[in-house]
């Protein structure tokens, strides 16, 4: 990841102030829409290690931009890999396989259970506008919150239909209420 100064672009060495989370957030941005608007391509973004913040920003950002056809993925451990060993636990064939834990536990690196965990995660991209390329990440969230803004402008039709306690939503959402909640 690189930010820029004095018009250059500079590495990153860490993610822990405002300026870098967004030098973060907008790289992500960037590199997600070079691969959505790609016809036929489909993402499999994984949150598995690094930063949190950079986890963090990735899930956002495939909300935001990913599609139906995309995942998620996660990779998970069994315990006591996933706690702190000493030395840490990063895969099962690393050269240091002797860890122990807090209690003086020892465990073997070898003997962890890694699976694939996927990740459910709201696609917005369908269901947004359609945007040209956004400039930022803050820019990309600033274009959801008005498209939003604007949805929940709309006027809502609601018919109830209280024979059958059936509930209509703009002609297109139905749904059938026990007695309580369709009196309420």
């Amino acid at each position: 990841f690189t930010t820029r100064s004095a018009g250059l672009p500079v590495e990153l060495k860490d993610i822990s102030t405002e300026s870098e989370n967004a030098a973060v957030a907008d790289f992500i941005t960037d590199e997600l829409w070079g691969h959505v608007e790609k016809p036929g391509t489909r993402i499999l973004a994984s949150i598995s290690g690094g930063f949190k913040t950079m986890s963090a920003l990735l899930f956002a950002g495939m909300s935001l931009l990913g599609r139906k056809s995309d995942l998620i993925s996660h990779v998970l451990v069994n315990a006591p890999y996933d706690t702190a060993l000493n030395p840490r636990f990063f895969f099962p064939a690393q050269p240091q396989q002797e860890l122990r834990d807090r209690d003086g536990g020892t465990w073997r690196a070898r003997d962890a259970q890694l699976r694939l965990g996927f990740v459910p995660f709201v696609p917005l991209h369908d269901l947004l506008e359609k945007y040209k390329k956004p400039r930022s990440y803050s820019d990309l969230v600033e274009r959801c919150h008005g498209n939003l803004d604007r949805h929940l402008r709309q006027a809502i039709k609601l018919r109830l239909r209280v024979s059958t306690r059936q509930v209509e939503i703009n002609g297109s959402i139905g749904f059938r209420l026990a007695p309580p909640p369709f009196l309420f």
